[in-house]
C-alpha cells in the first residue's frame, strides 16, 4: 500500500496555514528574500549532504545506508510565489520544491497529479495533540484507491536535536504529518526537523504496525552544508 504526497489543489480551505501569496517581498537572483526566507536558506548552489538510512521495521536494525547531496537547482514561478527546485533527492515526496510563503511557513508543489500546492512546513507552538490542519489524501493498494486523511502537527518549537555525529541543533523546529488510512487508523508519519538558517537537519518516516505502534523506516541525517 502506498500514499500520495500531501495534496491540496483547490481543497485547502480547511488548512490553518494556506499556501498563498501573503504579501512577502520578491525573490532576488541570489536566493529567497522576505519574511519567510530565514526559515530555510534557499539560493542557487546551496547544498545539503545527508546520510540515508533504511531500517528493518521489525528489528530496528539498519539494513542499508548511503550518502546523497540535495541541492537547489533553479526556480519556478507558480501560485504567485517563486518556488526553489531541489535535485538529487532519493524521494521527492520528502522534498522537491520550496517557497517561503510567509514568516512562519513553507509551501511546495506536487506535479504528480497536475499542479497542486500545499503547506510543507509551518512554525508555531501549542498543544502537541492538536492538529493545525487536515486534508484528504489518496491511498492506493491492491488495485484500488480510497480517500484517507493527512494531519499536520506544526507546533513543536525550540526542540534540541542531536544528530548521530554529535552535532546539536538547538531551537530546531519539528513538524509531523500523520497519514490515516481509509478506516481512520494511523498508517505512517513523516517527521521533519528544520533549523532556521540551516534547513532540513533530519527527516524520519515511521510506519504503524497492526498494533498501532510506530516503527522507524527511513531517516535522512544531515552531515554538512554549503550555503550561500
Amino acid at each position: 500500500m502506498t500514499t500520495t504526497k500531501i495534496k491540496f489543489g483547490g481543497l485547502a480551505a480547511g488548512l490553518f496555514f494556506l499556501v498563498c501569496s501573503c504579501g512577502k517581498s520578491g525573490n532576488s537572483g541570489n536566493g529567497a528574500t522576505g519574511p519567510g526566507a530565514a526559515l530555510f536558506p534557499l539560493a542557487a548552489g546551496d547544498l545539503w549532504n545527508y546520510k540515508l538510512k533504511i531500517y528493518d521495521t521489525a528489528t530496528a536494525a539498519v539494513t542499508d545506508s548511503s550518502y546523497f547531496t540535495l541541492g537547489v537547482s533553479g526556480t519556478v514561478s507558480a501560485n504567485g510565489e517563486t518556488y526553489y527546485r531541489f535535485q538529487n533527492s532519493p524521494d521527492t515526496t520528502v522534498l522537491s520544491t520550496l517557497a517561503p510563503v510567509n514568516a512562519t511557513s513553507l509551501g511546495s508543489i506536487d506535479y504528480q497529479y497536475g499542479m497542486d500546492f500545499y503547506t510543507f512546513f509551518a512554525a508555531g507552538s501549542g498543544d502537541s495533540t492538536q492538529a493545525v490542519g487536515s486534508w484528504p489524501v489518496k491511498i492506493a493498494g491492491n488495485g484500488s484507491t480510497c480517500q484517507g486523511t493527512d494531519k499536520l502537527f506544526a507546533h513543536y518549537a525550540d526542540t534540541t536535536l542531536q544528530n548521530l555525529d554529535g552535532t546539536t541543533y538547538s531551537a530546531s523546529m519539528k513538524n509531523v504529518i500523520e497519514t490515516y488510512d481509509c478506516s481512520g487508523h494511523k498508517y505512517l508519519a513523516n517527521v521533519y526537523f528544520i533549523k532556521a538558517g540551516t534547513g532540513l537537519v533530519r527527516f524520519s518516516r515511521y510506519i504503524y504496525n497492526a498494533a498501532g505502534v510506530p516503527k522507524l523506516e527511513v531517516a535522512w541525517v544531515l552531515e554538512s552544508t554549503t550555503l550561500h
